[in-house]
């Protein structure tokens, strides 16, 4: 039993800041603690913090990382979507705005990839066949056929840009 969910088999697990997010056997997701941001994907940062694992409205999950504030998880198609806050482009959306949108996961992240790629067989909403993904305190990347793409945060140089400028990237950028 995970928290009052019977017969539940965890796969994955991880921990954000103040919350955790576990894959069942069924490529079900499920989060808790901390809301205030809506990194637990309930569609609304209310309730600001929650007790027991609660089922993302995604489905077909197959890999899931947490950042401070944020989420991302991989679909079973190899789609990404993130979701939570996005004050330093953790999300990947092109922009810092937070909108209702960013609360679940149905926002895909990394739209415009793509046009960074020039690859035109990825949609220009999901971003495709990603093979591995991991989030840092307010950065993320995901590796897609053996390059790294990163988006977030740079005060640090995790974004691998080669100075601290920018700050952040609100797009991915292939190191």
């Amino acid at each position: 039993t995970l928290g009052g969910v019977s017969g539940a088999v965890v796969t994955d697990i991880v921990c954000g800041g103040a919350h955790a997010c576990a894959i069942l056997s069924g490529m079900e997701l499920v989060c808790w603690g901390s809301n205030t941001f809506a990194q637990l994907g309930l569609g609304s940062n209310s309730p600001s913090s929650v007790g027991i694992p609660t089922t993302v409205s995604d489905t077909s999950i197959v890999a899931v990382t947490a950042g401070q504030t944020h989420t991302c998880a991989q679909r079973m198609n190899g789609a990404l979507v993130c979701w939570g806050s996005n004050y330093y482009g953790q999300l990947g959306i092109g922009s810092t705005v937070v909108d209702v949108n960013d609360f679940v996961p149905t926002r895909t992240v990394l739209s415009r990839l793509n046009v960074l790629l020039n690859n035109p067989t990825l949609s220009s909403t999901q971003l495709q066949n990603v093979d591995e993904i991991q989030a840092g305190l307010y950065h993320a990347c995901a590796r897609i056929g053996g390059q790294v793409h990163c988006w977030g945060q740079n005060s640090n140089a995790q974004q691998c840009l080669g100075s601290l400028n920018p700050s952040m990237q609100t797009l991915a950028t292939r190191l």
